[in-house]
């Protein structure tokens, strides 16, 4: 049984965060070289080694309050089924493996590596605890992701794409926050940036992260650079994709409670798990067309 607290202290369902890695392939149209691929998939790899590197880093800074609160008191390192000794030797091993990794696939991509993990480290430290800084480095970790793909294949990365992400990245961080919100005086306990969160500013912002997502998608979709690059404006057809996982999102947020946490809700919500697989699709046939 122990066996499997390892595998539940390094967060494997949250892997799904570092797909990122692969836009950059999609849509710089090097999804059918080979080499690309290869880079990609040891890239998605070596991220997804830093990231459970990160959680374990978390968990060991968190452990105190880990102990007290009433669902994060079951993780392995909280729970005592896993020493702190282990976690820490656990940490350094998994950053060593990444780094290691990360400098066998180009020196672009290290320094990509290296500043994702200075950035959570920092996030863990101090800036959780700031309002909006919280969610703002949140959001930076999923922009040094399709960073991250385009350097270890040496492409550029479109500038509309980030802002996407960027935007996408806050919104989800702004339901998860709204989400631990209304949980309680409880919650505000063990997170005290809660404290300075507002239930109708989160509302006005994820209202207006909606709209800001739509709207940068869609430019994205009819830019010029997107005609040039891809012969057409096809790409406006997955708009509507999009929209809907907006929609079925804010949906599940405000009707059912949902949003704690995204990567939860899409493994369990087969409307949204349909969306995106449609989406990717739907890109896939149009870049490649």
């Amino acid at each position: 049984m122990k066996f499997w607290k390892w595998f539940y202290l390094l967060r494997l369902s949250h892997v799904l965060k570092n797909l990122i890695l692969f836009a950059p392939l999609v849509f710089s149209k090097h999804l059918v070289n080979f080499s690309d691929f290869l880079r990609t998939e040891a890239a998605f790899l070596v991220f997804c080694i830093l990231c459970s590197a990160v959680y374990v880093i978390n968990d060991l800074q968190d452990l105190g309050e880990d102990r007290l609160h009433p669902l994060k008191k079951t993780r392995p390192l909280a729970a005592g089924e896993i020493r702190r000794a282990q976690g820490f030797c656990l940490a350094c091993g998994l950053l060593t493996l990444g780094f290691l990794g990360a400098w066998g696939l180009g020196k672009s991509f290290l320094i990509v590596c290296i500043t994702y993990v200075l950035i959570q480290v920092l996030y863990s430290l101090f800036f959780k605890h700031l309002l909006f800084m919280d969610v703002s480095f949140i959001a930076f970790g999923y922009i040094l992701r399709g960073v991250a793909g385009a350097a270890v294949i040496q492409v550029r990365i479109s500038h509309w794409l980030l802002i996407s992400t960027f935007f996408l990245a806050l919104f989800l961080a702004l339901g998860k926050r709204r989400q631990e919100l209304m949980l309680g005086e409880e919650e505000k306990l063990f997170r005290p940036v809660l404290q300075n969160y507002r239930r109708f500013w989160l509302d006005c912002a994820l209202f207006t992260l909606a709209l800001g997502i739509a709207f940068v998608y869609g430019l994205y979709t009819i830019s010029k650079d997107t005609f040039i690059q891809f012969g057409s404006h096809a790409l406006v057809f997955t708009w509507p994709f999009v929209i809907y996982g907006l929609v079925r999102y804010l949906n599940l947020l405000y009707r059912k409670s949902l949003g704690g946490d995204p990567v939860d809700m899409i493994l369990k919500d087969f409307p949204l798990q349909c969306n995106v697989i449609l989406w990717i699709l739907s890109c896939i046939w149009v870049v490649y067309r």
